[in-house]
């Protein structure tokens, strides 16, 4: 039997108990709505839980299947690097960013030093203007 029932129940036995003071009645009427209250917010809860374990579910496996494939993906980098090198596929993944800021606009953004050759110049993401690249 669920709370629900049980509930019902007490108040089946509450309605035939020959109670002849009102204001016990009208006691347990309240204690009983309050715990039908309870009974139904705890109802609602279960389901939430409920619908929070489909969704634990789902990102777990989607979790577990990206792990599947990123090891698949570090099985061929490794096989790659063990033979020739293949096209596009660097032996250092890491790039190198440089923060800095425009002297004309101020506005502060990264760049790859190694991308640029020297006296290149900068342009500013933000205002388009040009300039040169600091010195090592």
């Amino acid at each position: 039997m669920n709370s629900r029932e049980a509930i019902a129940y007490l108040k089946g036995l509450l309605e035939g108990a020959p109670l002849t003071d009102e204001g016990e009645k009208r006691l347990f009427d309240a204690i009983f709505c309050a715990i039908d209250s309870l009974s139904l917010e705890l109802q609602e809860l279960k389901q939430r839980v409920d619908e929070g374990e489909k969704v634990y579910s789902d990102v777990l496996d989607s979790c577990l299947r990206l792990e599947d494939e990123m090891s698949d993906l570090h099985d061929e980098v490794d096989l790659l690097k063990g033979g020739e090198e293949a096209e596009g596929v660097e032996e250092d993944y890491e790039e190198f960013y440089a923060s800095l800021t425009c002297p004309a606009c101020g506005h502060s953004f990264y760049y790859q030093p190694d991308e640029y050759e020297e006296g290149e110049q900068l342009q500013c993401p933000s205002c388009g203007g040009f300039f040169d690249l600091p010195r090592s």
